[in-house]
């Protein structure tokens, strides 16, 4: 959908599900910003409501193509933390996708959660998302919306 207010052009995109299945884009076209409400949290590790038909694959597809509207060079306005650039909006994407082929990795293996969690897929990101306790629920969520997407299939 498109607007056009005060002299800007806005528009929204619903990219298929990712946080949950309604989450909408609103970039600002003249300033080449985008604001992503809580896909993309500059604050730390995302949340992924997986009961509201959120996943981590589509978290993925979701920042991708944002990122393919915007460039290089665009203004990212998170859910949560400071706003930000699209340096950083690939820094998470290469988070999630590393992230999501290491839980699926392990899950092909047959490993449980619990022994997904202590395998810290996530253990090279805490620094700048945030402490290990703070990875458990994107790991938690990761594994949840996978298995949901495998039995799908």
């Amino acid at each position: 959908m498109r607007f056009h207010f005060n002299g800007d052009v806005i528009d929204l995109i619903h990219a298929g599900p990712a946080h949950t299945a309604g989450d909408t884009a609103v970039i600002f076209r003249n300033h080449n910003a985008v604001h992503f409400g809580d896909v993309f949290n500059n604050a730390g590790y995302p949340f992924i409501d997986a009961d509201s038909g959120g996943g981590i694959n589509g978290m993925i597809t979701f920042c991708e193509a944002v990122l393919a509207e915007i460039g290089d060079n665009g203004i990212v306005i998170p859910g949560h933390g400071p706003v930000t650039d699209s340096a950083a909006l690939k820094a998470y994407i290469h988070m999630l996708k590393t992230v999501r082929d290491r839980v699926s990795a392990m899950m092909a293996e047959g490993k449980s959660l619990l022994e997904i969690v202590a395998a810290r897929p996530t253990a090279e990101f805490d620094e700048t998302y945030g402490p290990e306790m703070n990875s458990l629920g994107l790991v938690d969520r990761a594994y949840t919306s996978l298995k949901r997407d495998a039995a799908s299939q």
